[in-house]
């Protein structure tokens, strides 16, 4: 699997674990999983509208040195990019930045045309980062969202994560995944960053295919 395809399949490998009995959600995770709301599900057409939406929201663009968290996920994309333009692929992305209650978030929004002929697939990205969270959130906020339990869930020392595979109120979505890495992770490194990201995959319907593989296999 390329770098490309291993970014688009999450940032997180999650296996199954108990889930801990958790209380209420906090006001946080409640802001959090409706700031992803408004973001990342008013419209899952592509990229053009899904910019439209945040834009409109008030989310403004961010570079690089905006944080360094933020610079090493942006060198992520730039690598998924790459490797998926190599393999007659096309991948977009952009990122944005909000004020949300004295602290910053941010905001990854992708778009990838990866495979060939029938195999081709056109898969939108949304992912929301909280770099500034310093304890695992509750699930049961985006299980309020799904209208589903997760599907699958790790929780240890040094993640804690929970999917929820493609969640029958949103037609198209592939997954959608709330992750907590903590600040002393072994995984931070490798992730790129510590604190919260909440990220949806959605799978858009008839990808442009490359001309002359309309009838070839993958």
């Amino acid at each position: 699997m390329g770098r490309g395809a291993a970014w688009l399949a999450g940032l997180v490998a999650l296996g199954v674990a108990g889930t801990p009995v958790l209380a209420a959600p906090s006001a946080d995770d409640a802001t959090f999983v409706s700031a992803f709301e408004a973001a990342c599900l008013e419209d899952r057409t592509g990229l053009p509208g899904a910019r439209s939406v945040v834009e409109a929201a008030g989310w403004s663009s961010a570079v690089p040195d905006d944080d360094p968290e933020l610079a090493a996920l942006i060198g992520f994309s730039n690598a998924a990019a790459n490797d998926i333009k190599m393999n007659n692929g096309e991948f977009d992305f952009a990122v944005y930045r909000k004020p949300f209650d004295g602290r910053t978030r941010y905001l990854i929004l992708s778009d990838a045309l990866i495979g060939y002929g029938p195999d081709r697939e056109n898969i939108l990205g949304c992912y929301l980062y909280d770099f500034d969270a310093a304890t695992a959130p509750d699930p049961a906020a985006v299980s309020g969202l799904t209208g589903a339990e997760p599907t699958a869930s790790q929780v240890d020392a040094d993640v804690s994560s929970w999917q929820w595979n493609r969640p029958g109120k949103f037609p198209g979505a592939m997954d959608i995944y709330l992750t907590y890495v903590p600040d002393e992770s072994q995984y931070k490194t490798q992730y790129g960053f510590s604190g919260l990201v909440l990220q949806l995959n959605t799978a858009i319907p008839n990808p442009t295919a490359i001309p002359g593989t309309e009838g070839g296999g993958g």
